[in-house]
């Protein structure tokens, strides 16, 4: 036979058990509950929207905006790139600016120093204390305009007058050059006229045309 504390026990054990399975089947329902909730939820505008007879349609709407939304996606991601580059473009064009001050800088340093080495005073360039040099080039002072005089005149020295004279050559000290094409390249208060020439002496005069002097004093 089973004793009186043996059966309590027993009795005990099926309580448990039975608690157990009612707790287990109460969480059941609950979970199924809640799906069934939020199935309700995702299919309720679902339906409503498309009069519960035309899901297929609505899927199919849905499906075109997604796509949609997609597009615009991509649309703002290529926006946001272009924008990215034009960033770029932006620091690009900051160096340039920067490059264009600094050479506007260095170039206006080189004019200052042009100026300061060719001073204009009237119809006059003067260089003072720098040295002109020529390389592989020619040296050419010259006037094509008929009557011109005091032009086209290559002076060397002082005190010459060569103001009545175009293309011509003064050279030495206090000469006198006129009319065409006259030179005189070297002596002192010498006098050359057209086409005339005086290589040097002192107070020599070549007045006629194609007329020389070498030199020598009051020839």
């Amino acid at each position: 036979g089973v004793k009186p504390t043996q059966r309590r026990n027993s009795g005990r054990a099926c309580s448990r058990v039975g608690a157990t399975e009612t707790k287990h089947s109460m969480m059941h329902q609950a979970t199924a509950t809640i799906i069934a909730l939020h199935f309700s939820l995702l299919v309720t505008p679902i339906a409503s929207y498309a009069g519960g007879d035309e899901l297929d349609d609505t899927v199919s709407m849905l499906a075109i905006q997604r796509s949609v939304v997609e597009g615009k996606l991509d649309v703002a991601a290529r926006l946001a790139a272009m924008e990215a580059r034009l960033v770029a473009m932006e620091d690009v064009g900051a160096r340039l600016a920067s490059v264009e001050a600094k050479l506007h800088t260095c170039q206006s340093q080189k004019i200052d120093k042009l100026l300061e080495i060719f001073q204009i005073k009237g119809r006059t360039v003067e260089i003072d204390n720098y040295d002109f040099v020529v390389h592989d080039a020619n040296l050419m002072v010259l006037t094509d305009s008929a009557g011109a005089m005091g032009r086209g005149n290559l002076v060397v020295g002082t005190g010459h007058n060569w103001t009545h004279a175009s293309n011509g050559i003064v050279a030495g000290q206090d000469n006198t050059i006129s009319g065409n094409h006259p030179s005189v390249t070297g002596g002192a208060n010498n006098t050359a006229g057209d086409t005339a020439s005086v290589s040097g002496g002192l107070h020599n005069t070549a007045i006629g045309s194609y007329s020389s002097v070498s030199g020598g004093t009051g020839n």
